[in-house]
């Protein structure tokens, strides 16, 4: 279970830092929104979904990866 949890860490941190670099591109609010509230970074994917599609995907399925491997421990 310890790699399930490393996975959903890889995923989450990637699509985050990929999120928070297009955020500051878009505009420094965004940006720094998706910085410091990590799941504004959700919201900023899905309302520019054209761009964003690739790392929204990678951070929500960490995110997801996450209660899995969370789930797995408890049972």
């Amino acid at each position: 279970m310890e790699i399930l949890g490393l996975a959903a860490m890889v995923l989450t941190l990637v699509g985050w830092i990929w999120l928070v670099v297009l955020g500051f591109k878009d505009h420094w609010g965004w940006g720094l929104g998706i910085l410091i509230f990590g799941i504004v970074g959700l919201v900023y994917g899905f309302m520019n979904f054209a761009k964003a599609k690739i790392p929204t995907i990678l951070f929500l399925a960490g995110i997801i990866l996450y209660f899995v491997a969370g789930a797995s421990l408890m049972g």
